[in-house]
């Protein structure tokens, strides 16, 4: 008997000595450096870089375990979509938008994408990697040198030893017309990478998909322009995501760093299309404008809050959400389009802000990677899966547009 308090002790103490440990790591840390520990965590986790780590996992751990209802995963599945076609709409669709000149300010116009059928563009397991070759040997001089093909005899083959597990992106690049920078590729191929680690955290591990991610990158926005007339595409807009040809098509920017926004932002189409089908709109537009503003610093990402715009929506009285999340894509990109691609920003922002927020987010995306394409009927959603269903949210919204504190989220 004595025996085994005396390893109940030790084990106590240890996990103590353990956790105290943890904690002080932590507490350590600078909250770059927090976010990098809980960006390799394969699942999302609901942990503010500033504040004390244990109490903040428990409290996780205790609403994880916690069901607020019937989710709506485990809704019946709709009945089956057959009409897979391009989602950008002819160039005489009455919802084309006025296109923005580069000099006033960052290009907007690439945020309008049309059509509503169902599209989801065809994957590959995650598992399925692309194995590339890593040579390292050392020169005459006593360097060490490291490249895809082996400069002499006896250089050591380090592909299995470098080779990743899994795969989420398959990027490929066309430049028509040019020859491409390789700079610019290489900075895209990364954010291919880091966007999809991000969006990740928002759909259930088993619903992961290794994407096609195929970029058409224009020299010039008149080239791009030319192009997009000859597909009779909006005159509107300065990039679009097409998912019947599972393509982007973009220009490049006068800065790189807008070139890369509007990658990001039609690469959030591309990737959610490829995982889910086509989501409602003001889903799918939110995500993509949310996560064009991901930068990073180090390894960690932030995304920081619009709050010019989110304050302006405030002001105008625009707190409503469910009646934005009840429209239909038509409506949409209406009259008012402007203002409600400013208003599903501020919804999907407002989501991710909260821990009830993204526990929805990943039920609903979980939901789309089950049944793509499924009908979305915002009372239905909210009721079974979010606590104190649509009113609750609706109060919540308007409640977190008028205080105005909103804050920079980290990845």
């Amino acid at each position: 008997m004595k025996s085994l308090l005396r390893i109940m002790l030790t084990t106590l103490f240890v996990t103590f000595i353990a956790a105290l440990a943890l904690e002080l790591f932590w507490l350590n840390s600078t909250p770059e450096q927090r976010q990098h520990w809980l960006s390799l965590s394969p699942q999302p986790l609901d942990i503010k870089p500033n504040g004390w780590l244990l109490p903040q996992l428990f409290n996780a751990h205790t609403a994880a375990s916690v069901t607020t209802g019937p989710g709506v995963a485990s809704e019946r599945a709709p009945g089956r979509y057959e009409s897979w076609s391009d989602t950008a709409p002819a160039a005489s669709s009455s919802s084309a938008a006025p296109a923005k000149s580069l000099a006033d300010s960052m290009p907007t116009g690439y945020r309008n994408h049309g059509g509503a059928e169902c599209v989801r563009p065809p994957t590959q397991d995650i598992r399925d990697v692309e194995r590339g070759a890593v040579y390292r040997w050392t020169d005459s001089e006593g360097k060490v040198h490291f490249g895809d093909r082996p400069q002499q005899n006896g250089a050591e083959d380090l592909s299995k030893k470098y080779a990743a597990a899994t795969q989420g992106v398959r990027l490929v690049m066309e430049y028509p017309g040019w020859a491409g920078d390789a700079q610019l590729e290489f900075q895209l191929r990364r954010e291919a990478d880091l966007l999809y680690r991000v969006l990740t955290r928002f759909i259930p591990q088993k619903a992961w998909r290794q994407i096609n991610l195929n970029l058409v990158l224009f020299a010039s926005q008149s080239a791009f322009d030319e192009f997009r007339q000859q597909q009779g595409a909006n005159s509107g807009w300065m990039a679009y995501y097409s998912g019947g040809h599972n393509q982007a098509y973009l220009a490049r920017q006068q800065r790189d760093e807008w070139t890369l926004r509007i990658a990001r932002h039609e690469m959030t189409h591309a990737m959610m299309t490829g995982m889910l089908g086509t989501t409602p709109i003001w889903l799918s537009e939110g995500m993509a404008q949310y996560l064009e503003g991901l930068q990073w610093q180090m390894n960690a990402g932030q995304i920081k809050a619009d709050a010019a715009g989110f304050n302006r929506l405030s002001a105008q009285g625009l707190t409503g959400f469910s009646e934005l999340a009840g429209r239909s894509h038509a409506e949409f990109n209406g009259m008012a389009q402007d203002e409600n691609y400013a208003r599903a920003a501020a919804m999907v922002f407002f989501l991710i802000d909260h821990d009830d927020g993204k526990r929805w987010l990943r039920q609903t995306l979980g939901h789309y990677a089950q049944h793509p394409c499924a009908p979305f009927i915002p009372s239905q959603f909210f009721n079974q899966a979010y606590p104190g269903g649509l009113a609750a949210v609706n109060g919540r919204y308007a409640r977190w547009l008028q205080d105005g504190h909103f804050t920079t989220h980290y990845y």
